[in-house]
């Protein structure tokens, strides 16, 4: 064999090499981002169960505000009525992310359906409405207020 013929051998060898470890790298960064993405999920499924959780805490801590979501609407004063509304923007708030953020069958329209046959709760919804997402809006005036 001549040396060039040798020295072709030697950079076909070499390119193979580069190109097994290009695809490991590939392959690695792959794997990297699914791992990450699985970790992302995990972080979302977090935050959602914290805030609501701490939503529910509030009413669980707060026996005032708890005896005021279910008080006569005529016997709540100005500021319990204050403090209900800011639970319901609260509420809507949570209910805006997990719209946003949830496939439509995994929503839970029946518990939402349920929580607007609640008179003050859909006054506090038209009062605020304007705040949120437009699809949302829609969602809930079609498929949860509508049905």
């Amino acid at each position: 064999m001549s040396k060039k013929t040798i020295k072709e051998n030697w950079r076909i060898i070499f390119e193979a090499f580069g190109l097994v470890a290009v695809i490991a790298s590939l392959l690695l960064v792959a794997f990297e981002i699914r791992q990450n993405n699985e970790l992302m999920g995990a972080q979302d499924r977090y935050n959602r169960l914290t805030a609501l959780t701490s939503n529910l805490e509030s009413i669980f801590s707060n026996t005032n505000l708890a005896e005021v979501i279910t008080k006569d609407p005529n016997q709540i004063t100005e500021s319990e009525e204050v403090a209900l509304r800011m639970y319901h923007l609260q509420t809507n708030y949570i209910r805006e992310w997990t719209f946003l953020e949830l496939p439509a069958e995994e929503l839970p329209i029946e518990l939402w359906r349920f929580s607007f046959q609640n008179s003050e709760r859909r006054n506090s919804w038209q009062e605020t409405k304007n705040q949120f997402d437009r699809e949302f809006v829609k969602f809930v005036e079609e498929q949860i207020i509508g049905q």
